[in-house]
């Protein structure tokens, strides 16, 4: 939910107040909200895994793929929010 705020803000209110281009703020709020979608997505993908690992009286290990590519997205995230912000603050 945190990252569709994120997408709200960097998307929508920051080029509303900044002087500068808007593409990029867009650019990286539509990339926040994918990410939020697809953690969401996730997120019930697992729900469903650990419960019927439950049933069965099992365990249901987190997929470590899955955390390298949401880690992999949140360092690309974070990198292209401080070099947006770094070129823009020019």
């Amino acid at each position: 939910m945190t990252a569709i705020a994120v997408a709200l803000g960097a998307g929508k209110l920051v080029p509303l107040l900044s002087t500068g281009a808007v593409w990029p703020f867009e650019l990286l709020g539509t990339a926040f909200g994918v990410t939020g979608i697809a953690l969401m997505a996730y997120a019930y993908v697992r729900q469903r895994r650990v419960e019927e690992a439950v049933a069965r009286g099992g365990y249901a290990p987190f997929d470590a793929r899955a955390g390298f590519v949401f880690a992999a997205v949140g360092v690309l995230l974070g990198l292209g929010t401080i070099l947006v912000i770094l070129i823009e603050s020019r």
